[in-house]
């Protein structure tokens, strides 16, 4: 004669006695870069996680803080030459303008945003308050 908990099975190693999986089966953890690498990837993952916006470059200010970095008119050009063939494969960072409703001021990507003006096309951009 069959016990009526002979149907049951017991719980093997790799599982628990409800059927979940033990951590020895979970996925290695994978640990996120750290310093310079680690907070441009982070801030890449923040602006994938967001939508972005086509915008008309017209309505992006310059930023309320001066560019330290000189410009080299033939690596500009190279870099502009490269978003009319190719279009803009990164988006630039914006914020709502502070006191003028409608328009934004550029936070980084300014580059870009020259080159996507002169391209003549819209500038992608995500969008930071």
């Amino acid at each position: 004669m069959t016990s009526p908990l002979s149907d049951l099975k017991a719980p093997t190693p790799s599982t628990t006695e409800f059927g979940e999986a033990r951590a020895a089966d979970a996925p290695t953890p994978q640990y996120a870069p750290r310093g310079a690498i680690g907070a441009v990837s982070r801030s890449i993952e923040a602006l994938k996680s967001q939508g972005l916006s086509e915008l008309d470059p017209e309505l992006i200010d310059a930023p309320s803080v001066t560019d330290r970095l000189d410009e080299d008119g033939a690596q500009f050009e190279e870099f502009a030459r490269n978003i009319r063939e190719n279009g803009q494969q990164v988006p630039i960072l914006v914020r709502p303008h502070p006191t003028v409703e409608g328009r934004y001021q550029i936070a980084y990507g300014r580059r870009r945003l020259r080159a996507v003006k002169a391209a003549g096309l819209k500038v992608k951009a995500a969008i930071r308050n």
